[in-house]
């Protein structure tokens, strides 16, 4: 009886002892970090302190219903009023209407040269390069002209013309490898004394002003295309007198063109903003704000 409570006793130690030098578990439980969302994390920007400079959701048509297969064939207008190149474009049967605020200042003369397009392309077209936007209702057979964006402008290569500006009364060209013994019947005005941007290898160009045009319109225009957002003209609207054509790089011509109307010119890199004030003023700086 001893023996077996001696080996009840025995047993029982081991039992403790095996508890004692078994090893231990701590409840401890590592959580995953949780970090945001990407799929619903957002830009951090102030928008507030940002403009638009391109905007791909902007279409310069916009069709309703459904579009048929049309075809695809070359198709050219020469320089025509805004009216018949819709009389020439629109499909037999179609009616075209017009926003009572559309803006034709500078664009009611167009023109079209595309090597493979549909008549809708072609309308695409002008309204990229003159301002329009087109609505297309292919269920009521309409077309509804309006106010849009001039998003590009013309790039006749094969006239070895680097760009192409479209305006009421003429074109307006950049030409870098331009041979001025074929520049006849116009005043050539050097413009390299002007404004000097560091460029050590700037680009020849040259730029025709024709007369009869809007002085605030043609340096809006160049403005545009040099990448300036915001244009201001503070002088008072003019019209060009005379024929002439300028020879110097992009902000050169703007500079020597801006003379002839007795402005001057301000160029804001940072901000992308182009002003003309009156000749007797200095161009405002942030110290004099």
């Amino acid at each position: 009886m001893k023996a077996v409570k001696r080996l009840g006793l025995i047993s029982a130690s081991a039992a403790s002892l095996m508890m004692a030098i078994a090893p231990t578990h701590a409840a401890l439980e590592i959580k995953k970090s949780k970090g945001p969302d990407p799929a619903k994390q957002e830009a951090v920007f102030d928008t507030s302190e940002f403009s638009t400079w391109v905007d791909n959701t902007y279409k310069s048509v916009v069709t309703y219903g459904v579009v048929p297969n049309l075809q695809k064939s070359p198709t050219y207008g020469d320089v025509m009023p805004l009216s018949d190149a819709l009389k020439i474009l629109a499909p037999d049967n179609w009616k075209v209407f017009r926003a009572r605020d559309l803006d034709l200042e500078g664009k009611s003369v167009v023109s079209w040269d595309l090597k493979e397009a549909t008549w809708v392309d072609a309308l695409a077209n002008l309204g990229e390069r003159h301002g329009f936007q087109f609505h297309i209702d292919f269920n009521r057979k309409e077309i509804f002209v309006k106010n849009g964006r001039k998003l590009i402008f013309d790039r006749p290569v094969q006239l070895g013309i680097e760009e192409t500006y479209p305006s009421a009364t003429a074109g307006r060209v950049f030409d870098k490898d331009v041979n001025l013994a074929e520049v006849d019947n116009r005043e050539i005005v050097s413009a390299k004394s002007f404004v000097d941007l560091n460029d050590d290898n700037p680009d020849e160009s040259v730029f025709t002003l024709k007369k009869g045009e809007s002085a605030r319109k043609v340096m809006e225009d160049l403005a545009l295309i040099f990448g300036y957002e915001d244009f201001y003209w503070l002088i008072d609207d003019q019209e060009v007198d005379q024929t002439r054509t300028f020879v110097g790089d992009a902000t050169q011509i703007m500079g020597q063109v801006v003379t002839q109307f007795y402005g001057r010119l301000c160029l804001y890199e940072v901000d992308k903003v182009a002003a003309v004030f009156p000749k007797n003023m200095e161009c405002p700086t942030d110290e004099q704000k």
